[in-house]
């Protein structure tokens, strides 16, 4: 993606069949679940410099809504690592549209 913390809507396919519109800080986090991959990301390596969002409070409210997350527990802290654990379609917002 052109700008992982971009804010702008985007509308994703969910495994299930519907494609909801994420805005706000739940695009920006979505956005960064589908560019790392099955890297996935934790908190630490996902803020900007002098920034602190705090991801877990995105990640719940994209599960509540269908988007497919898994949180793997990593090193001496369990620090959460998330990542997609299902297929995630980009509809519109990409980095085709503008």
């Amino acid at each position: 993606m052109s700008n992982l913390y971009s804010e702008r809507p985007i509308t994703v396919r969910l495994p299930n069949g519907p494609e909801p519109t994420f805005t706000g800080r739940d695009a920006r986090t979505l956005r960064l679940l589908l560019a790392t991959g099955l890297k996935g990301f934790t908190a630490g390596e996902a803020n900007p410099p002098g920034l602190a969002y705090r991801w877990p409070v995105s990640i719940q409210r994209l599960r509540r809504r269908g988007v497919p997350i898994e949180t793997i527990r990593e090193g001496k802290s369990r620090q959460g690592r998330y990542r997609l654990s299902g297929p995630v379609k980009v509809v519109k917002g990409g980095d085709d549209d503008a």
